[in-house]
Parts: structure tokens; sequence; C-alpha cells
């Protein structure tokens, strides 16, 4: 009886270990797949490359835009098209899901971002 408690113990701490181990790196092919779910006013967007912060539970991708749509909350301003570099932020759950969570332009001053996406990786 004994060494079946402590075998199942075994067993269970095993499988806990190896679950703390699994490897989720977000694949850029999946990144790119929830930026063109979220891309649905014309134009194209691009993954350049991820960099994950374990530390904070999220991914920073550098994304290019070509030809985005964008609408100006600046009445005399109108409507108008980017085409450059962003920033795409992912954010993991603690049940090891990706999710979409913010993307942004780098235009300085004229910086357009999209915050609480919740698009998840599929």
């Amino acid at each position: 009886m004994f060494y079946g408690k402590r075998l199942m113990m075994l067993v269970t701490v095993g499988i806990l270990f190896t679950g703390c181990l699994k490897d989720e790196k977000l694949p850029a092919e999946k990144a790119q797949a929830a930026l063109d779910k979220w891309m649905t006013n014309g134009g194209k967007v691009t993954v350049q490359g991820i960099q994950e912060l374990p530390q904070e539970n999220i991914a920073k991708s550098s994304i290019v835009f070509e030809n985005l749509r964008l609408k100006s909350s600046l009445p005399w301003r109108g409507a108008r098209q980017y085409s450059g570099p962003g920033i795409a932020i992912f954010s993991r759950y603690n049940d090891g899901r990706w999710v979409l969570t913010r993307v942004e332009t780098s235009e300085g001053l004229d910086t357009s971002w999209w915050n609480n996406l919740n698009i998840e990786v599929e």
C-alpha cells in the first residue's frame, strides 16, 4: 500500500512537471493568421518577426502594413492610407492560449492603435 501511494505521487509530479515544460511558443504563421483575421478593412499586414517576453506573458511582433485604411478622429484630417512598420502584441494566458490584444502603427505623434482586440490565435 505504501508503494502504491508513492508511485501515484511520483506519476502525478511527473505529469505536472512535464506540463510545465511544455513549449508554448507563438509560431509566426499563427500570429499572421490572427492578424489577417483582424485586418478586415483593406490593406495588408505581414509579420516580420516575433520576440517573446516570458516574464510578461506577451509576445511582440514586428509587422509591416501596406495600404492600411485609417479614419482620423480629427474632422479636418479625413481618411488616409498608411504603409510602414507597426507592432502587434499577443498575450499568453495561463491555460496556454495566445490572444492578439493590441496592434499599433509606428508613426510617432500620429500613431494609431487598437486595444482589447481579443482575437484568439488558432
